[in-house]
């Protein structure tokens, strides 16, 4: 049959024709403008960036996006910061919970919190509990694995006092974990969304490009994350959590990234990451993507610098689509031959329920 090389040798000039007449994309696409035409840009300045310029020979657009969660998609820090004290239960003293109430909001001071971005459990709970061993009398006692204990291998450590002798004793780093994600997980039914997801995720699924997530929460902790924010997790099919077995190491080593990449079908390479955490971005530059950070803005910026994040800015909103090219002008401009002829079929089949017959047809 002579239709299929009859149809493309049609559609390839109307495609380019309608592409340089600029009638496509129609003027109700969402969106707003910008010099260059694209009704994805933005104008907002973002505070420093190390990327390669879009018309470099250098620069590729990246082919796929991979977010990490808590602190970049969802909000969820200073929920998680009052489920950490939570945790600690009756060891930690009502005075010091008042203190922390008046002084800090109920949050962890600063200078603790921004050690624990990006980690795992296992990694920040030890943390945790030593900071409230030395700053807030806390009792430590001995877990299965011997990393709450002092270098004589006492419960108590060095940091504990006579006044506090009596004081239960903080959970060891696995209850601690449990009871953090129990409350986390009650907390997290009203959490927000970090300024910018959910309309920076729409617009890179309006347009094709993969997306998944890759977090070091463990799989229970995301469902229940994710409830209330299906206008995010509908576009994001691909979700590697810190139990996943591919996941042996937590960030800042590659291994959650590595299996995102894996599982989109692209090379890392080619994958742009999303990240809130100094260690996030460290994980994402040994996987070998390119890394744009999102902090908190308490944290210096120059770390994040020297991890090598690709560009900084302040929220999801300053991300520059024209610079990054996360896809190309022509692919937003112009469907493919294929895209056209089936757009062009189902429009079709909508307008021949009124086909008139050709004349003559019905009486022959």
């Amino acid at each position: 049959m002579a239709i299929y090389p009859t149809l493309t040798t049609l559609l390839i000039p109307v495609v380019s024709f309608l592409s340089q007449s600029n009638i496509m994309p129609p003027n109700d696409q969402q969106g707003g403008s910008s010099s260059r035409g694209s009704p994805l840009a933005t104008t907002t300045t973002c505070s420093r960036s190390t990327a390669p310029d879009a018309g470099s020979i250098a620069f590729q657009p990246a082919k796929a996006v991979i977010f990490d969660l808590d602190g970049t998609l969802l909000d969820t820090e200073t929920l998680s910061c009052s489920a950490v004290l939570d945790a600690f239960g009756p060891s930690l003293s009502e005075s010091t919970r008042d203190r922390l109430r008046r002084e800090e909001g109920y949050k962890l001071p600063w200078e603790l919190k921004k050690q624990t971005l990006g980690l795992q459990g296992h990694a920040w709970i030890p943390l945790v509990l030593e900071y409230g061993r030395q700053n807030w009398g806390v009792r430590l006692a001995a877990d299965h694995d011997g990393n709450d204990t002092d270098e004589d291998g006492n419960g108590n450590g060095s940091g504990s006092s006579s006044s506090n002798i009596g004081t239960p004793v903080a959970p060891s780093v696995a209850e601690f974990w449990e009871r953090w994600e129990v409350r986390l997980s009650e907390l997290c039914a009203n959490v927000d969304e970090c300024p910018g997801a959910t309309r920076l995720v729409q617009t890179l699924a309006r347009h094709n490009v993969p997306l998944a997530i890759a977090t070091s929460s463990r799989a229970v902790a995301v469902e229940k994350k994710r409830i209330r924010h299906d206008g995010i997790f509908k576009h994001i099919p691909i979700i590697v959590c810190g139990d996943d077995p591919a996941v042996k190491n937590g960030k800042p080593a590659p291994d959650g990234f590595l299996e995102a990449a894996r599982r989109l079908g692209v090379d890392p390479g080619d994958c742009l990451v999303f990240e809130d955490a100094v260690a996030g971005v460290q994980s994402a530059r040994a996987a070998g993507c390119r890394v744009i950070a999102v902090p908190d803005p308490r944290m210096e910026e120059d770390a994040f610098v020297e991890a090598k994040a690709d560009e900084v800015i302040r929220s999801m909103n300053d991300f520059d689509y024209d610079k990054w090219l996360v896809w190309s002008v022509e692919d937003i401009y112009s469907p493919s031959v294929a895209d056209f002829w089936e757009r062009w079929e189902v429009r079709l089949s909508e307008l021949c329920a009124n086909v008139d017959e050709c004349p003559g047809a019905t009486r022959l």
